[in-house]
């Protein structure tokens, strides 16, 4: 069933049926490789929780957001999802939330990485990064 958004004077539909039926295909088409749906800036416009729910129902397991809040929003709609990676900011005060959620965050530099984990381990935790 489309899902329609207002956006002032302009709208867009979203079928969601067609998301899915194209991931399928992309998903098909890459022979045994794994697919990353980027879904950052709300799906681009389209609905994140919509879209990732959609990706996930068609065995989308990847999925790449811009912002931790982004990630943590896939994970509530495609909570089985094996990756969910946070490819823009990630500070060492979003470890809890990155930690709870099994997100994990692109690094930028050694002293990035060395950061996020002293606020894993003083969490109680071990952070996956990428």
């Amino acid at each position: 069933m489309p899902r329609i958004m207002n956006c002032g004077g302009s709208w867009v539909e979203v079928d969601l049926n067609r998301l899915r039926g194209n991931a399928t295909a992309i998903r098909a088409a890459l022979r045994g490789a794994d697919l990353i749906a980027v879904v950052k800036a709300d799906a681009y416009g389209h609905g994140l929780a919509a879209a990732a729910a959609a990706l996930a129902s068609a065995g989308v397991r990847r999925f790449a957001v811009a912002y931790v809040a982004e990630a943590a929003a896939v994970r509530a709609a495609a909570p089985d999802a094996e990756l969910v990676l946070v490819l823009g900011a990630a500070l060492a005060a979003d470890v809890p939330l990155m930690l709870r959620d099994r997100i994990v965050p692109v690094v930028v530099s050694s002293a990035h990485a060395q950061a996020l984990s002293a606020a894993a381990g003083a969490a109680g935790g071990r952070l996956s990064m990428h």
